[in-house]
């Protein structure tokens, strides 16, 4: 059991770690790109979204006040997400 928790505790460190790596690669490479970075760096942003770690938003939260909660902007990188779509917005 104890085995087990160090083991998840360790998959998530590491997931942690791969999407501060991505988050840097993603912010460097829209400094670079400037205008041209929603077709440049999307490769990024995919592999981003894609990325299994735990700290990611839910796509599709529960609904709330400010509706039904099935679009999200995407850490302020100017793309919005809606239900697994990626596009630029």
């Amino acid at each position: 059991m104890l085995e087990m928790r160090e083991h998840i505790g360790r998959e998530k460190w590491i997931a942690i770690e791969k999407a501060k790596i991505l988050r840097e690669r993603l912010r460097w490479c829209y400094r670079v790109e400037g205008v041209n970075h929603h077709q440049k760096c999307r490769h990024l942003v995919e592999e981003y979204l894609e990325s299994p770690c735990p700290l990611f938003f839910q796509l599709g939260t529960p609904s709330s006040s400010r509706g039904s909660g099935t679009t999200r902007r995407f850490g302020g990188f100017g793309f919005w997400v809606r239900r697994g779509e990626l596009s630029a917005g």
